[in-house]
């Protein structure tokens, strides 16, 4: 038992707030609550959005007032002086009005009343200062690495970041917090076999709780929900087989002109004339190869002893390749290996390029066809401007139904989601908005139509998520809509409703399909409709 009680004189709540002023509604974002706090046992959660004080609404205050109101609010550091001028004391109710999301939409509103009270610290019976009652002295570590005080500090941070991981956090890493977060359970079981008491039991239950937040939700993918990795799966292996099958064939055909690529003839004393016209296959190059000299880029295959041969990426035959493989990407895999076996004409002309500071001369080429990644392959010197790669005109890719007129928020996002699993790029496009709003000199709003388009770039990233970690997405939540112009502006404005969306991506970890969230995938969204029309996403971004 501690020897003495120190008690403070100062009241509050036992939390902490965050100031979210300029938000819709105004809010104190609650970050932290203390072991002792009689609002954690009144129900009080980190994240929760308090929008009022005793009936009072949380206002939103112009910034150069701020300096002497927000310091006095609930959870800031300066509550004790508007507590003290009402008057209150010790164990006096307080009641907060908060609201927390309700899954799967919108929010639900809670009083909650809790009481007010002082700070206390504890001594030990040799008069040292304790950690909290009835617990090691301040700077006991019990065979860890830093003193308990610092160490409640740290991961009391770690909860609060976990709890209120958000807009404020979107690059948050899920799984790699999970792994932190459980190398600190054997101290949390030595607090609670060695300190029992009421901060050991809040902090269990804080642990608890972050783990399962970071765990993520448990979801069971159904073989419908996965079918398209099977699609995709036998869509590569088609077109590879064919375009395998396709570069023996011309390799077969062009036997007379293709000659051993080493060694190269030397591209000023060698017999240049003997080559000029022959084809060499140059194997298994790596964007390791692909050098740039004043912004320029060529293919550089060989090596001092062998001899060089160049290519110009910039050519026709090269940028033929490069598209072809950019489409192959979206329609086929983007998990295709980029290294590139070039069938290459010699050119009469040799030039020379600097390769790691060095000058070296070497035999210029022009691209007659490549096999990508043994999966893709393009001749590049067929009539068509456009030549396919092989297998293209066969793909046969599917076209999503368009989501009926008054789809929800939550249906729009569904059928992005579907679109990206059948590579439907059009249906995909259609769903994003084309307007955007920006204010007037005067403030008041305004709605410019055909202003952006969502890039087909996010939508071959998103390709590219869904045929890596990413195994699924679901709608995980939708606000209720908000008004964000009233077309009362000025004649002809128009209305504008808005809605915040959040997703969750689905991984695969030990064994189990679970939420996760990190720096590839992006939960939030915005979707918003204009005079009661069509819902669209309004975040431009790949899922």
């Amino acid at each position: 038992m501690p020897g003495q009680v120190f008690i403070g004189t100062e009241l509050s709540g036992g939390f902490t707030t965050e100031l979210r002023l300029d938000d819709q509604p105004p809010h104190l974002l609650v970050e932290s609550l203390t072991p002792e706090s009689g609002f954690r046992a009144a129900g009080l959660r980190r994240g929760d959005q308090i929008l009022a004080v005793e009936g009072e609404p949380i206002a939103r205050i112009p910034p150069e007032r701020r300096g002497g109101i927000t310091p006095r609010l609930p959870g800031q550091y300066q509550e004790c002086q508007r507590w003290a001028d009402l008057g209150l004391k010790e164990g006096s109710p307080i009641r907060l009005t908060v609201r927390r999301k309700a899954f799967p939409q919108g929010w639900q509103t809670l009083d909650i009343q809790g009481p007010l009270q002082f700070a206390r610290n504890y001594r030990s019976e040799d008069n040292r200062t304790l950690a909290f009652e009835n617990g090691p002295d301040n700077y006991e570590r019990d065979g860890f690495y830093d003193g308990w005080t610092s160490w409640l500090d740290q991961i009391g941070k770690t909860f609060r970041t976990v709890a209120c991981f958000g807009r404020s956090r979107p690059g948050i890493t899920t799984q790699y917090e999970l792994r932190t977060l459980l190398e600190q359970k054997p101290r949390v079981d030595l607090l609670l076999t060695k300190y029992p008491g009421k901060v050991a039991s809040a902090m269990e239950s804080d642990f608890n709780t972050a783990v399962e937040a970071l765990r993520g939700h448990l979801y069971s993918l159904t073989p419908a929900d996965l079918a398209y990795r099977k699609a995709d799966e036998e869509r590569y292996a088609a077109v590879a087989a064919e375009s395998q099958s396709a570069w023996k064939q011309l390799q077969s055909a062009r036997a007379s002109e293709i000659i051993a690529a080493f060694p190269a003839q030397h591209p000023i004393h060698g017999k240049r004339d003997e080559v000029h016209g022959k084809c060499v296959v140059l194997e298994r190059l790596t964007t390791r190869q692909w050098i740039s000299e004043v912004g320029h880029g060529y293919f550089a295959a060989g090596s001092d002893s062998d001899g060089w041969y160049f290519l110009d990426m910039e050519g026709i035959g090269a940028q033929r390749m490069l598209r072809a493989l950019r489409r192959f990407q979206r329609m086929v895999s983007s998990r295709i290996r980029e290294e590139y076996t070039l069938l290459a004409r010699i050119l009469p002309e040799a030039r020379v390029l600097v390769i790691n500071d060095v000058g070296h001369w070497g035999l210029q080429v022009e691209l007659v066809a490549a096999i990508v990644g043994d999966a893709m392959f393009i001749d590049v010197q067929a009539e068509d401007p456009q030549p396919l790669f092989a297998g293209e005109a066969a793909l046969q890719l599917s076209h999503n139904p368009e989501p009926a007129v008054d789809a929800t928020p939550a249906q729009v996002l569904e059928a992005m989601i579907a679109a990206i699993k059948a590579d439907d790029i059009t249906r995909w496009k259609s769903l994003f908005a084309d307007w955007l709003i920006r204010t007037n000199p005067d403030g008041s709003p305004q709605v410019c139509y055909r202003m952006q388009e969502v890039r087909d770039d996010d939508f071959e990233r998103s390709r590219s998520s869904f045929s890596g970690r990413l195994w699924d997405a679901r709608v995980a939540w939708v606000d209720d809509p908000r008004t964000v112009t009233t077309g009362t502006e000025f004649p002809g404005a128009a209305c504008v409703e808005e809605v915040e969306a959040e997703l969750e991506h689905i991984g695969f970890f030990n064994g189990e399909y679970r939420s996760f969230m990190d720096v590839t995938v992006n939960r939030f969204w915005t979707l918003q409709r204009i005079n009661g029309g069509p819902w669209r996403i309004a975040t431009l971004q790949q899922i």
